[in-house]
């Protein structure tokens, strides 16, 4: 049975926007599990997110310390056989995502790296690890809009959407 994953990063609810659009929410409720990739801001933000559904989260370098103090910097968890890794991210955008996956050990390495931080979407593949960046739910660098993300699990087949909220 295909398992679908709503994918958020850098939603800053509170900072960079007021709340979650109402349409955003309605859609992640139909997603199996939320996985949020730090930069929630507000432990209220956080609350919300975990009444939506089952939450997979990290906090991010924006996050109070309330928030700081309930979520991991990294966390891995297994889907249909798939092992998913979740972190921010630091530091500029150029050379994130090399920098995400040493944040993972050899030993643990993840079959998908799912990361933020650099407001910048981006789906590929380094040393065999996929490496998805849904962008920010605030607002993308570079003007783009605001953006998130749905990973469909089933099987051997994995599928990644990456929506452009308008």
């Amino acid at each position: 049975m295909a398992v679908k994953i709503a994918v958020i990063s850098d939603t800053h609810v509170g900072q960079r926007i007021s709340a979650y659009p109402a349409g955003f929410l309605r859609e992640i409720g139909r997603c199996d599990i939320i996985a949020h990739a730090g930069d929630h801001t507000s432990i209220a933000s956080l609350e919300l997110l975990e009444s939506q559904g089952e939450l997979r989260a990290v906090h991010g370098n924006m996050d109070e310390m309330a928030v700081a103090d309930v979520l991991p910097a990294k966390l891995t968890f297994d889907v249909e056989g798939v092992c998913i890794g979740i972190t921010h991210g630091s530091g500029a955008p150029d050379g994130i995502e090399r920098r995400v996956l040493e944040v993972f050990d050899d030993s643990q390495k993840p079959d998908i790296i799912i990361f933020g931080h650099s407001h910048k979407p981006c789906d590929l593949i380094i040393d065999g690890v996929r490496m998805i960046n849904p962008g920010s739910l605030s607002g993308n660098i570079g003007g783009r809009p605001p953006s998130w993300g749905v990973l469909t699990i089933d099987g051997d087949n994995i599928d990644w959407r990456h929506i452009a909220m308008r």
